[in-house]
């Protein structure tokens, strides 16, 4: 049974469509990332799966049951604006949700080592309306986690905190991602190859992708061949392009650089040489450069 199963969601605003034929599954424990543009529909996708809005088409299983009363005391979600009762202190907002969702009093020491490995216990006993933008959403993504819950659905949870919040909240989503699925969307790529299982890119409201983050980084992997040589004769490029079927990009640093775009890096490697030989091209140094998450993520969408 998947934790998560979304199949041909779609979801329009008026007259624009937001969602088209939407699907994806998370199937086990782990940490998913979910990437998009700004627009592309995170943040739709995430209120629907947590029962805020009702898809207009398709369905969603959590568990195996449709979002209801019962899936959402399985589900943790952490919005992109988390809303804040300013009046009340920090310790408050958190008793208080703490009790919505049911919560045992008995249970308060494991959210209050959240506070202290957050470095919010200080300030913990502080009206809200006195917190930084980062402090707000530490203080939301402690309530997010509270109770027994089995999926996290997080919307940019640590885009308004310094490195050092960052990096606290990272580690915290990666240890729970042991026990719990935690989806959550981000503009910061290299958090996905960091602390991600999986990853599902989202454009135009349809994924172009869901899968795991090392499938992604393999068949991407070592795809450019930076090549300096000299000289550069339009001959050999020519013959590069017509023989090995690849897109040629000069270095506008380097004169002596080339990048090679290519599908068939053996094919690349067993040519070259001769090539080379060919057109009295003498080598200087060629090696493979290996995408990084956001080159692989901006490729994607500009393929589009």
């Amino acid at each position: 049974m998947s934790i998560l199963h979304c199949q041909n969601i779609s979801y329009s605003y008026g007259n624009t469509a937001v969602l088209r034929d939407l699907s994806f599954s998370i199937e086990k424990p782990g940490v998913y990332g979910f990437l998009g543009v700004n627009g592309a529909g995170k943040s739709t996708t995430l209120r629907i799966i947590n029962g805020f809005l009702r898809p207009q088409a398709g369905e969603i299983n959590i568990f195996g049951l449709s979002p209801s009363k019962q899936t959402r005391a399985m589900v943790g979600y952490m919005p992109q604006n988390p809303p804040a009762y300013h009046w009340m202190t920090g310790m408050e907002m958190l008793q208080f949700c703490a009790k919505l969702r049911g919560v045992r009093p008995e249970e308060e020491q494991r959210w209050l080592s959240l506070v202290d490995s957050l470095q919010l216990t200080p300030i913990i006993h502080q009206r809200i309306k006195g917190y930084s933008g980062g402090e707000k959403q530490k203080l939301s993504f402690i309530a997010a986690v509270l109770g027994n819950t089995k999926l996290l659905l997080l919307d940019e949870p640590v885009a308004a905190m310094d490195p050092i919040g960052r990096a606290q909240v990272l580690n915290i989503i990666q240890e729970l991602g042991q026990e719990k699925a935690i989806f959550f969307s981000t503009h910061i790529l290299a958090d996905v190859e960091r602390i991600c299982d999986g990853v599902t890119v989202l454009h135009n409201g349809t994924v172009l992708r869901s899968q795991p983050v090392s499938a992604m980084m393999f068949q991407n992997l070592s795809q450019i061949g930076l090549l300096r040589c000299h000289p550069i004769p339009p001959a050999f490029l020519q013959t590069l392009q017509e023989t090995l079927h690849v897109k040629l990009e000069r270095d506008e640093q380097e004169e002596d650089s080339i990048r090679i775009l290519c599908e068939d890096r053996s094919a690349v490697e067993e040519a070259l040489p001769g090539l080379m030989v060919r057109h009295n091209v003498s080598l200087r140094h060629f090696e493979w450069k290996e995408y990084s998450m956001e080159e692989i993520f901006i490729r994607l969408v500009e393929k589009q």
